[in-house]
C-alpha cells in the first residue's frame, strides 16, 4: 500500500502555473520499481541459513526432548515465579486463590494454549 501525502496548502494566495505545477508532482506516485529494487537489496543482506539470525531463515521443527526440556523449565518457573509475582501484583483476587490454586490454573492455562494451535 502506497502512502499517499496530502498536497501542501498554499501559504500566498496567488494562484500562478507554477504552483499548480508543484501540487501536480507531489500527486504524482513514486516510482515503484526503485522502491521494489531497495527492498530486494536490504533483502540480500538477510541470512537465509539456521546460522545467521533474520526472518528469512529457515525454520527447525522442535523435536519431543525439547518440548520436554521447556516443559519442565517452564514447571519450575511457575512453582518458584509465580506467586511471588501474583503477591507483588497486589491483585486481591489472584491472593485468593492460593499458591496452589494459582498454580494449577496457570499449568491448565499453558495446556489450553497448546492445543488451540
Amino acid at each position: 500500500m502506497v502512502k499517499r501525502e496530502r498536497p501542501s496548502t498554499p501559504t500566498s494566495s496567488s494562484t500562478s502555473p507554477e504552483s499548480n505545477t508543484n501540487l501536480h508532482s507531489i500527486n504524482q506516485k513514486p516510482d515503484l520499481k526503485i522502491k521494489a529494487e531497495s527492498k530486494k537489496a536490504k533483502g540480500g543482506q538477510r541470512g537465509g541459513t539456521d546460522s545467521s539470525p533474520g526472518k528469512g531463515g529457515s525454520k527447525t521443527p522442535w523435536s519431543i526432548e525439547e518440548d520436554n526440556a521447556l516443559i519442565e523449565i517452564m514447571d519450575q518457573v511457575i512453582k518458584t515465579q509465580l506467586w511471588p509475582a501474583i503477591k507483588a501484583s497486589g491483585n486481591q483476587q489472584l491472593v485468593a486463590r492460593g499458591s496452589y490454586g494459582a498454580q494449577y490454573h496457570a499449568k491448565l492455562l499453558l495446556r489450553q494454549g497448546k492445543t488451540k494451535k
